[in-house]
């Protein structure tokens, strides 16, 4: 390879690390869920969802998580995206 090349190659590097390293630091690092702690009505909702599917899948989790796993999938496979 070239010095001339090489050089080329270093500096399209070192420009791209650059940048990607500028724009992660403008991004929100925190994920979309899970951020930060729960509030008290975020808790009461959560146990409510909880409670209703419980009660649909007479307390087997298990069953409950499997429909909810294949019906994302069959979203999925129908082109909904996910956000």
């Amino acid at each position: 390879m070239s010095p001339l090349r090489a050089l080329g190659l270093a500096f399209l590097f070192a420009t791209g690390f650059a940048t990607s390293v500028a724009l992660a630091q403008e991004t929100n690092p925190q994920p979309k869920y899970g951020a930060g702690p729960k509030s008290d009505m975020q808790k009461t909702a959560d146990a409510k969802c909880l409670a209703g599917i419980d009660d649909f899948y007479k307390g087997d989790r298990q069953k409950a998580a499997e429909a909810a796993s294949a019906r994302g999938w069959q979203f999925l496979r129908q082109g909904n995206k996910p956000d």
